[in-house]
C-alpha cells in the first residue's frame, strides 16, 4: 500500500529466486510412489474431471476411469514406501534431478505466467520479471561436509549426469 510503482518495478527487476536442492535419505520418496502419484493426478484425475465436465451423467468412460483410479490406489497401498536399502549418493542425485524433469520444467513456466497475470491485474503498467529470475542449484552429489560417500568421482559423475539431463532437455525443445 502506498508504494510508488517505480519502486515496485525496481524490486521486480531485482527479483532473484534461488532454489537449492539437497538430499537426505529419510526425505526421499521412492520413485515408484512418485510415479503412481503423478499418474493418478495427471492422467486419471484430469481425465475424470474432463469426462465428468463433458457429460452431465455418469458414462462408461467415467466408470472405467474410476475403476482405474481405484486400482492405482490399491497398487499404491501395497507399495512399500520405505527403501529396503540405503540409497547411494548417485541414487539421491537421480531422485533430485527427477524433480527438474517431471515437475520444475512444467511448473516454472506456469508460475511465471501466473505471476505475470497477477502483476498485470494489479499493476498493468509494470513489466514482469525477466524469464530467468528463478535459478536452481544443488548440493546433491557434491556436498562434502560430512558424507564420506561423496567422493571426487561421485561429484564428477553427478556433474556429468546433470549435464546430460540439460542437453536432453534442450534437444527436446
Amino acid at each position: 500500500m502506498n508504494v510508488p510503482p517505480q519502486q515496485i518495478q525496481r524490486l521486480i527487476e531485482q527479483l532473484d529466486v534461488q532454489l537449492v536442492f539437497t538430499a537426505h535419505p529419510t526425505e526421499i520418496v521412492r520413485p515408484t510412489i512418485r510415479d503412481k502419484q503423478r499418474r493418478m493426478a495427471k492422467l486419471l484425475l484430469q481425465q475424470l474431471d474432463q469426462v465428468e465436465e463433458d457429460s452431465k451423467e455418469d458414462s462408461w468412460e467415467t466408470e472405467a476411469l474410476r475403476e482405474q483410479l481405484i486400482e492405482e490406489i490399491r497398487l499404491w497401498w501395497r507399495t512399500d514406501e520405505l527403501h529396503q536399502f540405503k540409497p547411494s549418493v548417485l541414487d539421491e542425485v537421480e531422485y533430485a534431478l527427477h524433480y527438474f524433469q517431471e515437475v520444475l520444467f512444467d511448473a516454472i513456466p506456469q508460475f511465471y505466467q501466473r505471476l505475470k497475470y497477477a502483476l498485470s491485474t494489479s499493476f498493468p503498467r509494470l513489466s514482469p520479471p525477466s524469464n530467468n529470475f528463478c535459478k536452481f542449484g544443488s548440493w546433491v552429489g557434491a556436498d562434502r561436509d560430512g558424507n564420506p560417500s561423496v567422493t571426487a568421482q561421485v561429484t564428477w559423475q553427478t556433474a556429468c549426469y546433470q549435464r546430460q539431463m540439460v542437453l536432453e532437455s534442450i534437444s527436446s525443445l
